[in-house]
């Protein structure tokens, strides 16, 4: 649950706050997110790429169909891909790695500074 939870707030800040914004402020709601939450780094790198992915791929889509694909595909074709659906996906996979580099980095903060105390000092 706090793994679908994390997606979601990370969608949502990155959905309604990502486009109007500078695209790098993208990677601190995730930052903010993993120094709220605890859990492994892998956990945390999941949801920070699941929720950014997400966020941009319906963005990227949204502004795709209002402009009816005439900027992505002459992308696509300078970059000899296929269509514009393989663009979007990596653009959006760009985002996803920021975003889940993002949330480590934000658990690795965390974890520095913050000390569990009924954990053993020597295992982690």
């Amino acid at each position: 649950m706090n793994f679908l939870f994390r997606v979601f707030i990370i969608f949502l800040f990155t959905y309604f706050f990502g486009f109007d914004n500078h695209w790098w402020l993208i990677v601190i709601y995730p930052i903010i997110v993993g120094l709220i939450f605890i859990d492994n780094l892998l956990s945390h790198f999941i949801s920070g790429f699941l929720g950014i992915f997400l966020a941009w791929l319906i963005l990227l889509f949204q502004l795709d169909v209002q402009t009816n694909s005439i900027i992505s595909q002459k992308v696509a074709n300078i970059l000899f891909l296929n269509n514009s659906i393989v663009l979007l996906s990596i653009s959006s996979s760009i985002g996803g790695f920021l975003g889940g580099i993002g949330s480590s980095f934000g658990q690795s903060i965390r974890k520095i500074f913050i000390k569990n105390l009924n954990q053993d000092p020597y295992l982690d």
